[in-house]
């Protein structure tokens, strides 16, 4: 087969009309034989708009609703778009798993039965377990998740630094004294020449909860989260949800 010339005119031609471009407009005069159009749906992409104007704009994303939730399907998902869509509950005494299918005869985890000692677990039944503190110097989780296990507080000497409070590794304050004259207690309380240090705040550093380095050698407490949420999981000084 032969095709004669064609000629394609975007939107700076001189016979172009404004907001029309080839292939949905074709400048006075000129037409396309039907071998020619057929060349042109080949050359630009199955006839693709061809422009010298903008990228189009995407496509609007439209949420999934309620009514794709499965019949066994519970809890919140996805709703494609960044928001969240609930599925609801269970009925009849299952249990809403971890991957969002109600679950029938879910038996649930008690501390006893999992080991666990100290701290806040998953029951096994889309709940959560609440097997208290450690007594004394020991800490939840420092030998393994849910055992307690003796909390050994660092010293100024084990901690290498020079000055300063910080904390101590096991809930409470090191205080490791003041630089002399002319010098002050820097980025990780060490001594530093020169004008006072600005010490960070709670709101500066963006911290909610726990104990928190100023930048200066001392150590501020930024309180404590509401339960049943935690201090410092996942996120250092956030407060945050178990599992």
């Amino acid at each position: 087969a032969s095709f004669t010339a064609f000629h394609v005119m975007g939107h700076g031609g001189a016979i172009s009309t404004k907001d029309q471009f080839f292939p949905s407009y074709c400048p006075p005069g000129v037409t396309l034989s039907p071998q020619e159009k057929s060349l042109a749906y080949l050359l630009f992409d199955l006839a693709a708009c061809v422009s010298n104007g903008g990228p189009p704009a995407p496509p609007a994303c439209v949420p999934l609703g309620i009514e794709t939730c499965g019949q066994d399907e519970c809890g919140l998902r996805s709703d494609g778009c960044g928001g969240l869509i609930d599925c609801g509950g269970c009925e009849g005494g299952a249990h809403c798993s971890s991957a969002g299918i109600c679950v029938e005869g879910c038996t649930e985890r008690t501390c006893a039965s999992a080991g666990y000692e100290c701290g806040l677990h998953r029951d096994g039944c889309a709940g959560v377990i609440d097997c208290g503190t450690c007594d004394g110097n020991a800490r939840c989780g420092l030998a393994a998740p849910g055992k307690c296990a003796e909390c050994m507080p660092l010293t100024c000497a084990s901690a290498e630094v020079e000055c300063g409070e910080l904390d101590n590794g096991c809930g409470g304050i090191l205080d490791c004294g003041s630089c002399g004259p002319g010098r002050y207690c820097g980025i990780g309380n060490r001594c530093e020449e020169g004008a006072s240090c600005v010490p960070k705040t709670c709101e500066s550093a963006g911290a909610q909860c726990g104990l928190l380095y100023d930048g200066c050698g001392g150590v501020i407490q930024c309180g404590t989260c509401p339960a049943p949420q935690v201090c410092g999981y996942p996120v250092a000084n956030q407060c945050g949800s178990v599992g």
